[in-house]
């Protein structure tokens, strides 16, 4: 730590991401410093980042010198582990909040599981399966909201014509992403030749009836006596089943609670897919989430949460950002409610299709009980739910454990792991861009010591060489 309680921070982030930036406010709110390295997708396929910015991310990290990198669900971590490597031999921790389901993201990869990597779940009920993969550093952390954006909410004539309804549920349908997963996963199916035997929807209604299910144990009971050899572990088919039922049985439990609103005055807001199951007229086009979805939430009369299904305990983002906008929130029931929240007195929840409807025509005719319940909503998360709170306890956690980390052990080890070879090439690579010559050459020799048939890495201190000789001489 550079001063007393001051730290610096290194935080990855996506372009596209909604709370890597509400932390990195958090996080200076707090008084520490922070460098946002940026990163950058390909444009090919959004769902990977470019590898020609890992050298870029690599120079930030060793011209910073910070105490701690964050990452949101692994982003800016590469697949062949040479970030977390560099933590390893630079003393920083790494550390990792999964806001998602950590196992099925493209960024998850076992290299991330190391002895000095921080997991924080954003669903108590992944921390025992990251354990498992051989990590004491798993904590739960609950998502949270920053209160400067869903507040100083101001709405022209328009706008109040377009969000105002009794009933808005605002989140996306998955529609197209299930449709083109079931496509993926069938031809998978075909080419082993067990299509035929699988019933995909039972599969999904198996995964709705109970929710302490994994899409893993679907697989295990339903696929995997059907597969023999290789292909009954193969990761990508995995993979790409439990990527399929997550979205397929988001869309089947949406779809089954909005069927539900028949009859009432009610508005979805998402991606154009919902056309398939909505009417234009009770339909809002897709909203920015910082500008506009405050005044949606503030604007209705009630606001409708249907979680996910990999949301097996936890409460997701718009448990703290309808409040937060002032508006009123009944949600599906889940584990954790009762802890973050006064069932009844700041919001209420529905176990079912029809509890839903009953609760919408009791808070329909009490409006005062309605605004009493948003106000204390309101100031509950302001007081206890705020990015600023959780990037607090994550600090606290991440410095009580530190002494947990054996640096000089996992240091010792390296020395003997060709994979660390290419780290220091990494790392030579990045002080060569930096201009720190004495640095890079010393990670070459680390690079040569491991291992000397490393070709790469006297070409590339052949190139910082030529690089420096054409600088002097322009």
């Amino acid at each position: 730590m550079h001063e007393t309680g001051r730290k610096r921070i290194i935080v990855f982030s996506d372009s596209a991401g909604l709370i890597d930036p509400e932390c990195s406010s958090a996080f200076r709110e707090l008084g520490h410093e922070v460098r946002i390295v940026h990163l950058v997708r390909n444009p090919q396929n959004p769902d990977m980042f470019l590898l020609f910015n890992l050298i870029d991310r690599i120079a930030e990290i060793v011209s910073f010198k910070p105490d701690m990198i964050f990452t949101i669900n692994g982003i800016g971590l590469d697949n062949d582990g040479i970030i977390v490597r560099i933590c390893n031999l630079l003393k920083i921790p790494l550390v990792c909040w999964y806001v998602d389901k950590p196992f099925y993201l493209d960024q998850w990869t076992d290299d991330i599981v190391q002895p000095f990597t921080f997991f924080f779940l954003f669903d108590a009920s992944y921390v025992g399966e990251i354990k498992q993969k051989g990590t004491e550093l798993a904590f739960h952390l609950h998502l949270a909201t920053n209160p400067r954006s869903f507040q100083n909410i101001e709405l022209n004539q328009d706008e109040i014509s377009r969000f105002s309804a009794d009933v808005v549920f605002v989140g996306r349908s998955e529609i197209e992403k299930a449709k083109a997963y079931r496509k993926k996963l069938k031809k998978y199916l075909a080419l082993l030749g067990i299509e035929q035997k699988i019933d995909l929807d039972k599969l999904v209604d198996l995964y709705l009836a109970d929710p302490t299910l994994q899409p893993v144990d679907i697989f295990s009971t339903q696929i995997l006596h059907l597969l023999c050899g290789k292909e009954a572990t193969e990761p990508s088919l995995i993979a790409l089943f439990d990527n399929w039922l997550e979205n397929e049985a988001t869309v089947k439990h949406r779809k089954i609670y909005i069927k539900a609103l028949k009859g009432v005055d009610y508005k979805v807001c998402g991606e154009n897919a919902w056309l398939d199951i909505v009417s234009r007229e009770n339909f809002i086009p897709e909203v920015s989430y910082f500008k506009d979805l405050k005044k949606i939430y503030h604007t209705v009369k009630i606001n409708i949460n249907i979680s996910r299904p990999q949301v097996k305990t936890a409460l997701n983002q718009r448990l703290f950002d309808v409040p937060a906008s002032g508006g009123f929130l009944l949600t599906d029931y889940r584990k954790d409610l009762d802890r973050y929240f006064e069932v009844g007195k700041e919001i209420d929840c529905f176990r079912s299709p029809a509890e839903l409807r009953e609760k919408i025509e009791y808070y329909l005719s009490h409006p005062e009980l309605r605004n009493c319940m948003k106000e204390s909503a309101c100031k509950r998360v302001m007081e206890e739910h705020t990015y600023k709170n959780r990037m607090q306890e994550l600090i606290n956690i991440v410095d009580r454990n530190k002494k947990k980390i054996d640096w000089m052990k996992w240091k010792k080890e390296s020395s003997h792991d060709k994979q660390y070879a290419i780290v220091h090439n990494f790392l030579a690579a990045a002080f060569g861009k930096l201009g720190l010559l004495e640095h890079a050459f010393a990670h070459f020799q680390e690079t040569l010591a491991i291992d000397e048939n490393n070709y790469d890495a006297l070409r590339n201190c052949a190139n910082i060489l030529i690089g420096q000789i054409r600088s002097r001489q322009t």
